[in-house]
């Protein structure tokens, strides 16, 4: 665990390799450090100076931001990176800059489609959406028992939710790890960090918000792969995990969602990850 300068607790996730569905192939994902909550409100408001949630759907500031597309999430990624003095990921039009990028877009926007992302910067960036379901999983501390099978977590893409350690899928416990409104009606997001971790200690990777990843919504890779980072372009992005307005089906982690890069929803949120 690490504490940044702004507050941010990030936990480190070991890097190994899993099997991505049922048939393969298996994926190895290098290690990285992942943000242990969701970015709150507060948090955001404090790097890009403006909240862009609906406060009625809300329980306060410690609750993750919402309403936030995309295209707001690139930019806090490299506002916060610019903060901390480390070197931003994310270049647009030949800057890292995103006061010098335009105002953030409302609208699909080719030019900020085209961003491009430095897997090697150390600054802060949204997971990919293996990362996150590598993250998801446990990685190889998966507790489940038989996930785990000669050095590859080969079953944790099954898991029901986010820290379960239930069979075939089971989501009997879902509630004590996820805020989601089936089996038990939700109102609002809730603050983050209040209910179970999975087995990183990470918070709230299932229900809350759903949570933007980086890469373009595409079919998986067919073959053996290392760091995947999704398709060179598409229509739209992935997002992971369910939410507070989601059903219990939404949080078994084979489940993979899709919406424009400009929406905004008040079920969409983001963390971070870095190097």
């Amino acid at each position: 665990t690490s504490t940044t300068q702004t507050g941010l607790t990030l936990k480190f996730v070991p890097g190994g390799t899993f099997t991505l569905q049922s048939g393969g192939p298996n994926m190895t994902e290098s290690s990285f450090y992942m943000s242990q909550n969701l970015i709150t409100r507060a948090q955001f408001l404090a790097v890009m100076g403006t909240d862009p949630s609906t406060a009625i759907d809300s329980n306060g500031t410690g609750d993750p931001v919402q309403m936030v597309d995309w295209y707001m999430a690139i930019a806090f990624c490299n506002k916060l990176s610019m903060a901390e003095s480390l070197t931003p990921v994310y270049t647009i039009s030949g800057s890292t800059d995103p006061s010098v990028w335009g105002t953030i877009p409302t609208s699909s926007n080719s030019n900020w489609d085209a961003a491009t992302m430095s897997i090697t910067a150390n600054g802060y960036r949204l997971p990919t959406e293996l990362e996150y379901m590598w993250s998801a999983m446990g990685g190889m501390s998966d507790a489940l028992s038989g996930d785990i099978a000669s050095g590859v977590n080969t079953l944790g893409y099954a898991k029901g939710y986010a820290g379960s350690t239930e069979i075939n899928g089971g989501q009997t416990n879902v509630d004590n790890y996820a805020w989601i409104s089936i089996p038990t009606p939700r109102s609002t997001t809730n603050p983050v960090g209040i209910l179970k971790p999975n087995e990183l200690w990470l918070y709230d990777l299932s229900g809350n918000v759903w949570e933007w990843c980086w890469d373009w919504f595409g079919s998986y890779p067919p073959a053996i792969s290392t760091d995947y980072s999704g398709p060179s372009s598409g229509t739209y992005r992935v997002i992971r995990g369910s939410s507070w307005t989601a059903t219990i089906g939404n949080c078994a982690l084979s489940d993979r969602n899709q919406v424009y890069p400009a929406s905004q929803v008040n079920n969409i949120g983001f963390r971070v990850v870095r190097q």
